[in-house]
């Protein structure tokens, strides 16, 4: 490769690659690096050790679908100007975050599918992360054996806006590292939690969800049983709820607080709500709400042209 070169993105993308000597490769004039190792066999990235990545900005995809496991080669990397680590480690062998503890994300602004499908279970690595700039953490850990978010509890969300699937399919069952999240800006957390063992809501009590139009699925198959804890939130903007706490164990007179406190004024009312919008609560009984939680399902669905899953629900909620 000439001196000269400024990107190698998809350089060896889905190529029969296992082994890349580049000692002695002048990488000081590169910017771009997205999908570059993408789809090869390459698992030893030793050979990278030595690399400028000075001027880098996009690494996005970079070692998708390989099987490397052993990131500490990487562990000097100068990531000052990188602007884009989505998908960077999807799909591979990685299990330990350490060599990246001191990586500069300051200007990072997308790190959706970063760890998504590895085997990263520790993410202590990360709590020191500037994730100032973020505004994309979509799938972010999805699938891995992640269980204590206590790493994250300092990050700075204040930028983002997708948090859709980022804990989905993990071992995650306590948020409460999660309670002083900055939300305001976020507008999809569609899946968020599916299939986790989150049990307790109240740590989430006071996320600011006024810019959020999507939580389908958000709660699907967990231990929730009282969301009542979540009754408080803005939800005047969310435009879907499908299958929102399906497959949770819900208490129904809980579930019907939940409502209640959606509508009762405080912020908002059942008419300040989007008009057709599905609710799923499929293992709540209207029949074993109190009045109040009554009230909401009634006015949502007769006024608002809701459609409410949930047992014993009135004719007119589907």
């Amino acid at each position: 490769m000439a001196d000269s070169v400024t990107s190698f993105g998809e350089y060896f993308r889905d190529e029969p690659l296992t082994h890349y000597d580049a000692h002695a490769q002048d990488t000081s004039g590169v910017t771009e690096m997205a999908f570059m190792f993408d789809g090869t066999s390459v698992s030893d990235l030793s050979p990278l050790s030595g690399w400028d990545t000075s001027q880098v900005t996009n690494m996005r995809g970079m070692f998708q679908n390989t099987s490397v496991s052993d990131l500490s080669p990487l562990s000097n990397w100068d990531t000052s100007q990188v602007t884009r680590m989505d998908f960077m480690f999807r799909n591979t062998s990685v299990s330990d975050l350490s060599p990246l503890s001191n990586w500069d994300t300051s200007q990072v602004t997308r790190m959706d599918f970063m760890f998504d499908g590895t085997s990263v279970s520790d993410l202590s690595p990360l709590s020191g992360w500037d994730t100032s700039q973020v505004t994309n953490m979509r799938d972010m850990f999805q699938n891995t054996s992640v269980s204590d978010l206590s790493p994250l509890s300092n990050w700075d969300t204040s930028q983002v806006t997708r948090m859709d699937f980022m804990f989905r399919s993990t071992s995650v069952s306590d948020l409460s590292p999660l309670s002083n999240w900055d939300t305001s800006q976020v507008t999809n957390m569609a899946v968020m939690f599916q299939n986790t063992s989150v049990s307790d809501l109240s740590p989430l009590s006071n996320w600011d969800t006024s810019q959020v139009t999507n939580m389908a699925v958000m709660f699907r198959n967990t231990s929730v049983s009282d969301p009542s804890t979540i009754s408080g939130w803005d939800v005047a903007n969310v435009t879907d709820f499908t299958s929102f706490l399906e497959g949770a164990p819900l208490d129904s007179a809980k579930t019907g607080d939940m409502l209640d406190g959606w509508t009762d004024g405080s912020p908002n009312t059942a008419a300040d709500l989007q008009t057709g919008v599905t609710l799923g609560i499929q293992n709540a009984d209207f029949s074993q709400m109190d009045t109040g939680g009554q009230d909401a399902v009634n006015a949502l669905c007769s006024n608002q042209s809701w459609t409410i899953n949930a047992t014993n629900a009135p004719a007119d909620c589907s």
